[in-house]
């Protein structure tokens, strides 16, 4: 349903995948105009490397543009699989909506992430649950400065608001500020001008 797909118009729902489902098509897609979920899924990595903007027109529970939860498959004495890692490495913008990660018991580095820098609204929602269960998770590369997605250079957070200097109105692509972002880009840009913006 979404080969080669760049713009979802609606809502992004990640469910109830296997170990071994294909989830590459998910690699093309680069905003999301509602909320995106990714629950009950026993894939160990959900790669969306290339997902820069979730728009959040349409909240899940009024509340939330982004929800991880539950993504675990559980026996009877302990937990066989699970996702491990989401790859959002591109992700820099939620315009509206927050945050929800709760009962993954595998998932590593959603505690490194800077939500700052992504949320775009005062006081959004934000609810974390870190599971107590015993998992191994790689560090970020140290390149990442202690915010990554998961392990390897290709997977630090691109900061694009909590670095800007102070002359920039939003986004920016560095901490100069001949960095900043013309007012009308989101999620970043690649020059000064609203020709150079990654998204409208």
């Amino acid at each position: 349903m979404y080969s080669n797909c760049s713009v979802v118009l609606e809502n992004l729902e990640v469910t109830y995948t296997l170990q071994n489902h294909d989830l590459s098509f998910l690699q093309s897609i680069q905003e999301v105009g509602g909320y995106v979920l990714i629950a009950m899924n026993e894939a160990s990595v959900v790669r969306l490397g290339n997902l820069r903007l979730i728009r959040g027109q349409t909240l899940y529970g009024e509340q939330y543009a982004l929800l991880v939860m539950s993504n675990y498959n559980r026996n009877m004495t302990s937990v066989t699989s699970g996702v491990r890692e989401v790859q959002l490495s591109s992700l820099s913008e939620i315009l509206r909506g927050g945050v929800k990660i709760t009962h993954n018991h595998l998932l590593c580095n959603m505690e490194t992430i800077q939500w700052g820098d992504i949320l775009d609204q005062r006081n959004p929602s934000m609810q974390f649950k870190n599971d107590s269960f015993p998992k191994t998770c790689e560090r970020c590369d140290p390149v990442c400065n202690g915010s990554c997605w998961a392990a390897g250079p290709e997977h630090c957070q691109k900061l694009t608001k909590l670095q800007c200097a102070d002359q920039c109105s939003r986004r920016c692509r560095g901490p100069n500020p001949s960095d900043c972002c013309n007012q009308h880009c989101a999620a970043g840009c690649t020059g000064p001008t609203n020709t150079h913006c990654l998204v409208h």
